[in-house]
């Protein structure tokens, strides 16, 4: 993820390559919201649902990773700003999704959007693991019964 935001506001050039003029975006928020004990709770919050979320998901793809990967170093110590962009970041297989996540230019808000996201995510990961194990726990009594 970049560091500043813009909006396109004219294209100039197209070719050999795409030259624009931009327009940087703010954050609508001061930063004293944008750190407020209410989005640190929020991205604290977001944080674990994100962790979650990867252990879930690696554990319904059965597949094998590192601390590492289950714990990726940005989620430990960014504060609410830069982490509500580095979870968008993770969203790069649903580019709508991603985008609407990165137009937003309130953290508090586009933290909100992923914990609700997320949220209903874990829950999913969660009714389809238990699926899974009950599946996988049924096919060992079948096969102990010897149906």
């Amino acid at each position: 993820m970049g560091k500043e935001r813009f909006e396109i506001k004219k294209v100039t050039k197209e070719k050999p390559v795409l030259l624009c003029e931009v327009e940087y975006m703010n954050e609508e928020e001061d930063s004293q919201e944008a750190n407020s004990e209410e989005a640190k709770e929020l991205a604290k919050e977001v944080a674990d649902l994100m962790r979650a979320t990867i252990r879930l998901n690696v554990k319904m793809k059965n597949i094998s990773a590192s601390e590492d990967q289950l714990e990726p170093e940005g989620l430990a110590d960014l504060p609410p700003k830069p982490l509500s962009f580095f979870v968008a970041s993770f969203f790069s297989d649903v580019k709508v999704l991603q985008q609407n996540l990165l137009e937003e230019n309130n953290t508090l808000k586009r933290l909100q959007v992923e914990k609700d996201i997320l949220s209903d995510t874990v829950k999913y990961f969660s009714a389809a693991a238990a699926l899974k194990d009950l599946g996988s726990s049924s096919s060992t009594e079948d096969k102990e019964t010897g149906k």
